[in-house]
């Protein structure tokens, strides 16, 4: 047993010093002017680890972020526009929106290396784990032609950080805002799949808009269900709610009590794993740091200081994450954000401003787009997070045609003016 355990322990050590000489020699062939990575970056070619520029592809790039820096799109739109323009991947397929993030975020294509953007933290499981931006290793490199310029690439990214700021603090859908409130909870019936949000430009400025899934992927032959107009959708809705604030406290009780029942959305758990592995990280870097400066690769001093600032780090982070377990363990919302809610619904419901989203979010479960929906006339089943579900039907050739009752209650009066 003594002998397994030792022989473990070389085989551990062999691959350690294994992966160290790998390291080396990545270093080195970098020094060479050797690029490493990737073999199949669009927008060039590589040969005996020297990138040269596709042309073909290259317009590709250039076109990306054109379209994304200097005319404001966003990536499933950039997606929509480049296969209308007839530029597909390599497989003759529209470009997958990953596939437009990496050349978005990815350094070369403004000439510059990358490397350090994560670390393997298990020599054996060989587990790897993201290093954040900050720790990553980048510089102008000679030997990477630019296809981009380096001012359009950094204004690329800084809007792509904003908007995926905007995004995080628009995530969780039970929050009492949301910027759209429509979104994932419109459902085509023919196909199963989500409505998504486009923008539609005319002489008179935009309008925001619903399209299927599919429709918007395949176009107009592979999904029958009509776009649908968040103007349209905010009246319907408005109309179910004045229906239903005709005894506004049983709505109100109502929205307090889904409320009540839906836990901070916020995923604690990833953020306290997030910070977990982190910890791991830098413990590990703490590990080799001492066996550098055993084996006399770095001098005390410089043990000290970079000890010193890993102990920092690890300070830090086991603050947050103290701060992340004290934040899951409320769960619940408190007695004074509900009654804050209250006041808010008892507002909102007077209907003086219009409908507000925050309360089509909190109290709208989704809107299925019937299969006899036409261009023209347009059926909707209406699910609420209490209640049985509503039907609405109106006709767009007669903005006057409209109705919208409780399913399966056939009114005295079924046409009404909107």
């Amino acid at each position: 047993e003594f002998r397994l355990v030792v022989m473990a322990g070389v085989a551990q050590d062999e691959v350690r010093k294994l992966s160290e000489r790998l390291k080396f020699g990545f270093r080195q062939a970098i020094k060479n002017g050797h690029v490493l990575g990737n073999d199949k970056l669009w927008g060039y070619d590589k040969k005996d680890c020297v990138l040269t520029i596709n042309e073909g592809e290259a317009q590709v790039v250039r076109r990306i972020f054109d379209l994304y820096a200097n005319q404001q799109m966003g990536i499933r739109r950039i997606s929509q526009v480049l296969y209308d323009e007839g530029f597909t991947s390599r497989k003759g397929n529209a470009f997958n929106v990953l596939t437009i993030r990496h050349i978005l975020c990815n350094p070369k294509y403004k000439g510059w290396y990358c490397a350090n953007k994560s670390q393997t933290v298990d020599y054996r499981s060989k587990r790897k784990i993201f290093m954040d931006e900050s720790e990553w290793v980048m510089y102008p490199d000679p030997s990477i032609p630019a296809i981009v310029s380096e001012e359009l690439w950094d204004r690329a990214n800084a809007l792509y950080k904003r908007r995926s700021k905007q995004m995080m603090s628009h995530q969780s859908g039970a929050e009492f805002h949301n910027r759209y409130p429509y979104s994932g909870k419109i459902i085509c019936e023919e196909h199963g799949t989500s409505f998504h949000r486009q923008l539609l430009k005319s002489a008179k400025g935009e309008k925001e808009a619903w399209q299927c899934r599919v429709y918007r992927d395949k176009g107009r032959a592979a999904c029958s269900a009509p776009q649908l107009r968040t103007t349209e959708l905010n009246q319907i809705m408005a109309d179910i709610f004045s229906q239903l604030a005709q005894n506004k406290q049983a709505i109100i009780d109502a929205v307090v009590t889904v409320l009540q029942s839906v836990p901070d959305e916020h995923d604690y758990a990833q953020d306290i794993r997030r910070i977990e592995e982190d910890l791991s990280a830098i413990q590990a870097k703490k590990d080799r740091l001492l066996e550098m400066s055993i084996e006399g690769v770095i001098t005390t001093v410089e043990f000290k200081q970079r000890n010193d600032g890993f102990n920092q780090q690890i300070q830090a982070l086991e603050e947050r994450l103290e701060a992340l377990r004290a934040e899951a363990e409320k769960g619940q919302r408190t007695a004074a954000q509900l009654e804050e809610i209250r006041a808010a619904l008892e507002r909102e419901l007077s209907f003086q401003n219009g409908i507000h989203s925050a309360l089509v979010t909190t109290i709208l479960d989704k809107i299925v787009v019937k299969k006899n929906s036409t261009k023209e006339e347009i059926h909707l089943d209406i699910h609420l997070k209490f209640g049985g579900p509503w039907e609405a039907a109106f006709n767009r050739m007669d903005s006057s045609l409209c109705f919208i009752r409780p399913k399966n209650i056939t009114p005295k009066v079924p046409i009404k003016k909107t």
